[in-house]
């Protein structure tokens, strides 16, 4: 705990004079600020990240894509060729735990001499100032592409607050790749801007990384920025126990 003497400049989450002592609550791991009055608030101002439903309550099912920020209506992304990992950034806000991880298969892929499968994982960003993939979280395990519809993992995954973790999808189809349910590239977070030799380039989305399918790499095998394809983004969902 630490002891802070406030002014007026201080945002307005805190009273304008006198004392607060911030502080970590151990039953949330966020910051929190105990103010003269006695009263208890959050030491950071809440954005949209921060609220969310939880399992099965209000509305049943509730899931969330991995790095959306705004709606839009879906529209196929794909086929992805073989070999390819495509890593979609996910900001955690308030953190939490995820119980769930999957993707929408529209049109199914074709296995030829491949499996006919596709490995979902998470990774966590190098740094906040280093946005490449890094270290391995999670490696979900598979499912199939090679029929349609939802496919879903269940998982017990915590997320840590404030932290940019990248949503990974990897397939195994030597023929045809699977054609997955996407997002406009306009919904999703800009984390990389735009690029660099024309800033009317389309904005980067998603991280691509490449190699011979197995266990997701850790660290993460990074190949280059990705933009949209077919002016989409795929759909990397996840629902929330926590």
């Amino acid at each position: 705990m630490k002891r802070v003497r406030l002014v007026p400049a201080i945002p307005t989450v805190l009273p304008a004079t006198g004392y607060a002592d911030i502080f970590i609550d151990p039953a949330t791991g966020q910051p929190r600020v105990s103010r003269p009055d006695g009263s208890v608030v959050q030491a950071t101002p809440r954005d949209i990240l921060w609220y969310r439903e939880i399992g099965a309550s209000g509305y049943a099912q509730q899931y969330y894509i991995a790095g959306q920020t705004s709606g839009g209506a879906f529209s196929d992304w794909g086929p992805a060729p073989r070999g390819y990992i495509y890593e979609v950034p996910h900001a955690s806000g308030r953190g939490g735990r995820i119980d769930r991880i999957g993707i929408q298969v529209q049109t199914a892929g074709t296995a030829g001499a491949g499996t006919g499968k596709a490995r979902l994982g998470i990774y966590r960003a190098v740094s906040d100032l280093e946005l490449a993939p890094g270290a391995l979280v999670l490696d979900a395990g598979q499912v199939d592409v090679t029929t349609t519809g939802q496919k879903i993992i269940t998982i017990d995954q915590a997320l840590d607050p404030d932290t940019l973790y990248y949503f990974a999808f990897w397939h195994d189809c030597a023929t045809t790749g699977p054609v997955l349910a996407g997002v406009p590239w306009y919904c999703q977070a800009p984390v990389w801007g735009t690029g660099f030799w024309d800033f009317r380039d389309s904005t980067h989305t998603h991280v691509v990384g490449v190699g011979t399918y197995g266990p997701l790499p850790d660290p993460a095998i990074s190949f280059g920025y990705g933009g949209p394809n077919g002016g989409a983004v795929p759909v990397i969902a996840m629902r929330y126990s926590a």
